[in-house]
């Protein structure tokens, strides 16, 4: 009897913030010496695991990858790494956290923000005939009481 599986795409950067490297994986993922990567993190330029100040994530890994780019094609390091610094930046405010949810989630997502619209309409709905005329015509936007409003919130008389 066979089942039918039904994958979902791997959440690469939820995964990716979850990386824990030693200095020698780094290295070693991106071509690198563990001199060069204990020298980059040493200067600032490599950001270290949150879980472990001794290790390093995913972003680790994109600017390693990034400035030894930048090097190749001739920049210093310190240019490199902040060239790098703001093509990460840049790519971070087109798409913050974006990359974290595949569209599965990001469906999930929205479903659940429009389930959630639609009931706090209808919790609005029932409260707003329930307030004094002065709170209601607030809470629905007036910026001033309706013509003919009455029955002004005590201490609130003009």
């Amino acid at each position: 009897m066979h089942r039918t599986i039904r994958f979902e795409p791997v959440n690469r950067g939820a995964l990716w913030t979850k990386l824990n490297l030693t200095t020698a994986q780094l290295a070693q993922l991106c071509d690198l010496t563990t001199r060069q990567v204990s020298y980059w993190a040493l200067k600032g330029y490599l950001p270290r695991s949150p879980q472990n100040t001794e290790r390093f994530n995913g972003d680790a890994v994109d600017m390693c990858m990034l400035i030894k780019q930048a090097m190749d094609g001739g920049a210093t390091l310190s240019h490199a790494a902040q060239m790098a610094s703001t093509y990460l930046a840049d790519e971070a405010r087109r798409q913050p956290q974006m990359s974290n949810f595949g569209p599965p989630a990001l469906l999930d997502i929205y479903e659940k923000l429009t389930g959630v619209e639609g009931t706090v309409r209808m919790v609005r709905e029932l409260i707003e005939p329930q307030l004094p005329v002065r709170d209601a015509a607030l809470a629905v936007g007036y910026a001033e009481e309706p013509p003919g409003a009455q029955n002004p919130a005590p201490g609130t008389e003009r």
